[in-house]
């Protein structure tokens, strides 16, 4: 299977730098070897595409006429395993004046903010004086994944103590809420979810006050049959109790208690009672 998912990148860095214009086999070939290294992440496609594409520009600037000023033919400099800022530094200087374009990759096995690659390599032929060096400057993995932990129900404070060691970015959001006032009550991402260095955490923090409850208006149902009040009222988000009357009397509603009105606010899921008579209500 790994030398399967090798060769299908291989192939497709082949084609990749064929596209962007490299002609030389053997520098094909070499493109083709580092995408397959690189694996099959965008990244690697986009290291594969730039260096094919700056190969095929140094290829394209041999071509060019040696003799004219603009084009002064240089030597490119090995700055592999250099720290991005001794490769620049080297680039830039004369007699070279090259232009340094910056990219990322990630090589395990390199340090830190070294270049691991750069376009166009050393040894090959010279270039203009001025020309374009893109440098790989190598950026170590994040910390690995790890599931993030549960700090619901802990105060701000414990909670910044447990998730500090992670080298997380931590936010904290002050709701109102019954919860004991400083506590965690909710946290963003969840617990258990993945996480690494630098990633932002949310904690909503309780304040330690009810919420204010939501006001609805409470509409007047007498004269309504039971199964129309109370759908009516169930749909706005109150609670609603039923009393049968033991008069002999059509099942609509006949008392309501709180009453209701245009100008009537109680609070959303407050309980109404319904009386109501004791026989259908009749059909004409």
């Amino acid at each position: 299977m790994v030398l399967n998912t090798f060769v299908s990148r291989f192939v497709v860095s082949t084609v990749l730098a064929e596209r962007q214009g490299v002609t030389d086999p053997a520098v094909r070939t070499r493109l083709a070897l580092i995408g397959g290294m690189l694996g099959s992440s965008a990244t690697g496609l986009v290291v594969t595409s730039v260096l094919a594409r700056r190969e095929a520009e140094s290829d394209q600037s041999d071509t060019d006429s040696p003799n004219s000023p603009s084009t002064t033919l240089v030597q490119v400099p090995d700055v592999t395993n250099k720290s991005f800022e001794e490769a620049q530094t080297l680039l830039k200087s004369p007699p070279l004046n090259f232009k340094v374009e910056r990219q990322e990759a990630i090589v395990i096995d390199k340090p830190d903010d070294v270049v691991v690659f750069q376009v166009p390599s050393a040894g090959s032929r010279p270039i203009r004086v001025g020309s374009t060096i893109t440098v790989f400057v190598n950026r170590k993995p994040r910390l690995p994944a790890q599931g993030l932990p549960n700090v619901i129900g802990e105060t701000f404070d414990e909670a910044k103590r447990i998730l500090e060691p992670l080298e997380v970015t931590i936010s904290a959001i002050d709701v109102d809420s019954n919860a004991t006032k400083g506590s965690v009550i909710m946290q963003n991402p969840d617990p258990g979810t993945a996480i690494a260095k630098g990633d932002a955490i949310t904690l909503l923090v309780s304040t330690g006050r009810a919420p204010t409850p939501e006001l609805v208006n409470l509409p007047d149902v007498i004269g309504k049959s039971r199964k129309e009040a109370e759908q009516t009222l169930r749909s706005i988000g109150f609670e609603v109790k039923v009393e049968t009357l033991t008069v002999d009397e059509p099942s609509v509603v006949k008392e309501q208690n709180p009453k209701g009105g245009d100008y009537v606010k109680l609070p959303k899921g407050t309980s109404v009672t319904l009386k109501v008579g004791s026989n259908p209500p009749v059909v004409r």
